[in-house]
Order: C-alpha cells, then structure tokens, then sequence
C-alpha cells in the first residue's frame, strides 16, 4: 500500500473540464475522498484501474479531536472470539494491527507527523471488571499487545484520582486524521485518477452489470462502485440507513493554565456513554457522547465544562476556545462496515475517528477488487443490516443513551467499594490519594508511560 501512491503533472485535478466530461467509463468508481476512500483511488489506479472519485457529498463531521491509530474495535474483543471464533476473530484482530502498521510506515514517508504513542481505555470503580475481560480476550487474540494499568499508575499519569484501571493497546498513536487526508488528496490529484467536482446531489444506481452514478450535467459508469465515508453516505446510499446510527456529540478545546499531565496519548472511558480526550500541555481536547445535538457554541461549553470536571478538576477556570455539537454515525454493531452488497457495490463505513478501520476497509477492497482476496468476509457478520430493517429512531436512540448514564450512575453508587485493579489484574487496596500528588511526575508515571509505549513492540511492518 506504501507504494501505491501514482504521481503525475498530466492528472485530472477537480473543476478542469476534463473531469467533466459525458458520459464516462471507468473500472471503479469511489463516492467518498476520506482517508479510505483516497487511499484505494490510489491504490486502484496504481493497479492499472481506471478510478473516478467523486468528494464525499456534505460536510464530513469530526470531533476535532486527533485520530486514533490503535488495533481493535468497538466491539468488545470477547464478543469478536464469540461471534467469529478463536481462528476468524484473531485474523480480524491481525488486520487491524497490520493497519496500524502500514498507516504509521505511509505516515512517516509522507512526512505527516506522528502524535504522541498510546491509547488508553480507562475505567471507573464500577466498571473495572470490563477492562479485566477486554485485556483477558485481546491476549487471547494477540498475546502481548495489551497491558492492564492499576489505580496509582492511572492518577500519576492522567492527574486524577477517578478511574480505578486503564488498559493500554500498542502499537498505537494519535495522527492528525485532517493531515494525513491532505497528504493523500494531494497523491490523488497528481495521479493518474479523475477526481470530481464537489456536487451536494448524487444518484447512485447499483443494480446491474454497471453501476449509474449521476450529478448535474455528468454520468458516470463503473464495473466497482465503493462507497467510503460515514455519516454522509447516508445521503447518497439508503441501504445504509439501518446500518448507520447518529450519534450526536459535543467537542472542544480547553487551555487550563498550569495543568500537568503526565500522559498525551488517547483516553476513552468505558462503561456508560464514555469521553474522549487528549492533553497537549496545558491545552485539552475533550468529546462526550450526548442525548440530543447540542447546538451554539455556549450551551456546548458548558457541556464540556461537566463532563470534564472528572479529568481536570478546576474546569470551572478553564478557557473555552472551540465548542461544536456534531453528528457522528457509527456502524450499528460496534465494528467498521466493510463488506460487498451486491456485486461489484462495496461498502467502507468508519466514524474517522479510528484511522486504523479506514486504512483496513481500503486495503480489504482493493485487494477483493484487484487480486480476487476474500479476507473481507471475516467482516460479513457485522455488514448491511437485513433488508426492511427499521433504523432506530431518535427517541430509541435518546432512550439508550440514558439508559447507560443511569446505570452507570447506579453501577456507582451500589458498587462504591469496588476494588481497583493492579497492573497484573489482581485488585488493588491502596487509596488513591487526592489529585494534587498526582500531579507530579513521579517514577511511578514514568514507568508506566514506559509500559505503555511498548519498547519491546515490532516496529512498523514495510510489507
């Protein structure tokens, strides 16, 4: 895939007329220019294949926060060893490392910089238990991938004392998702790929030999057609209606002055509805799931300001410099959608946030197209949803969400003394102690950083 990059000063580049031309033929036709999407136009095209790519109709939503280039899944990895057994479930686990792999390698020859390394899923009290299975069936799948983090390890690393366990995968890194598409726009528009013009209406036929892509004043046939993106597919592909949920979240960027955090790799909180955030010194970029969009820059802030009083105590000081709500749709079965619906009509359907999905999905179809590779099927049991399924509605949707948090807040309350876990999974007595010890930067957080940044990891495959 590293090699797969065409360049050329004669290309097509968008709004020339010779992207306009009617009708035109085409081996493959991508609708999509988010990360997968690019990376298979160039890939294909490297291939000899002749590939149309048309922008993702609308706006592509992102949580501003950097992308996760980390191995695994939503779905919780004892799920995976159940839906697809012991042999299917670690090969599913293997492409998502070998992702992370290539993506760090394409990375680094692009000259996009690299983030700081790690992702940590952290815990409350409540909640530990789910960090234990997780790190007990990842070890199944991928042996020494994984390291469980206790109670005084957490709080010297994220400077405060409410989470009780956190697992750390490797590799992982944070990567600025915006970046790296940049980086591969640039490879499609001086390759040999016809990219389209923005258009906000496409009709998209997928019955037949040929598929039928039509905007204003252009047709395009296609043998392949690839859809790649997310909550904007919606638009242009109502198959994946019942498929995709939206989601809404709130995000934005916080500068406390004076905050130390030891750790600036990912964190998501489990249990619940969960948070997102990282550190960048004394700067914070934090997300939260919420019931409803959140719409105004003041109402998000303070949002924000709740949900963040868990990580950095004194939020009230802090200074709110972006606050957005923003619809996310992720795949209704907790793993990327990457599957073949009808002939030739192929489905890549990431959130964005977890890079490492994207890089897998286009490596999967490119080579299902190109070399007739079937690996793709370990992913047909979380694909479409079944003809005539309704989607959930908003009010499903906003029933579910408070469903979790009033478990989560009872799960709190009548499990108040439950035991913090060691790095070796047994529980832990010690008190946490208050957050502004934590704050140092002990030897104790550095060796846990140690721990999690994995020195005895392969470094990136060049396969």
């Amino acid at each position: 895939m590293t090699q797969s990059i065409p360049r050329s000063s004669t290309a097509p580049v968008p709004g020339r007329g010779s992207a306009l031309t009617l009708p035109r033929d085409c081996d493959v036709c991508i609708i999509g220019d988010d990360v997968a999407g690019l990376l298979m136009a160039c890939d294909l095209a490297a291939r000899g294949l002749e590939v149309v790519l048309f922008p993702t109709p609308g706006d592509v939503p992102a949580l501003g926060l950097d992308a996760a280039l980390a191995p695994g899944f939503r779905l919780p990895a004892a799920e995976l060893l159940e839906r697809l057994g012991p042999g299917d479930a670690a090969e599913a686990y293997r492409l998502s490392v070998e992702a992370v792999r290539r993506g760090l390698l394409l990375a680094q020859k692009a000259g996009v910089p690299l983030g700081p390394k790690g992702r940590l899923a952290v815990a409350r009290p409540a909640a530990v238990g789910l960090l234990a299975a997780e790190h007990a069936a990842v070890e199944v799948l991928a042996p020494e991938t994984s390291v469980l983090v206790g109670a005084e390890d957490v709080a010297a690393l994220l400077g405060v004392a409410t989470f009780a366990a956190a697992l750390g995968l490797a590799p992982a890194h944070r990567l600025d998702a915006a970046a790296f598409r940049a980086v591969l726009g640039a490879a499609a528009a001086e390759g040999e790929i016809t990219l389209m013009p923005q258009v906000t209406a496409l009709a998209v036929d997928v019955h037949g030999l040929r598929k039928y892509v039509t905007a204003p004043r252009l047709k395009v046939r296609a043998y392949q057609l690839v859809f790649s993106g997310g909550a904007a597919l919606r638009r242009v592909a109502p198959e994946l209606v019942p498929s995709l949920v939206p989601t809404p979240w709130v995000a934005g960027r916080f500068h406390l002055p004076g905050a130390q955090v030891a750790y600036a790799g990912l964190v998501e909180e489990v249990g619940g509805t969960g948070l997102r955030w990282h550190w960048d010194q004394d700067r914070l970029a934090l997300a939260a799931e919420t019931a409803t969009l959140v719409r105004g820059r003041g109402a998000a802030t303070r949002v924000l300001r709740r949900h963040g009083a868990a990580l950095a105590p004194p939020m009230g000081a802090a200074v709110g410099q972006t606050a957005r709500g923003v619809m996310l749709a992720p795949a209704r079965r907790g793993m990327p959608l990457i599957q073949e619906g009808e002939k030739g009509v192929w489905y890549c359907a990431t959130d964005g946030q977890d890079l490492a999905h994207g890089l897998m999905g286009a490596d999967l179809i490119c080579r299902a197209i190109a070399d007739r590779d079937d690996r793709i099927r370990l992913f047909s049991p979380f694909g479409l949803e079944p003809a005539g399924t309704r989607p959930p509605s908003r009010w499903s949707r906003m029933a579910g969400y408070w469903r979790r948090r009033f478990k989560a807040a009872f799960e709190a309350q009548t499990e108040p003394g439950s035991a913090p876990l060691s790095p070796h999974g047994a529980p832990e007595v010690a008190a946490h102690g208050h957050a502004g010890r934590a704050l140092s930067l002990s030897q104790r957080a550095v060796r846990a950083a140690t721990a999690l940044a994995f020195p005895t990891a392969q470094p990136p495959s060049r396969e």
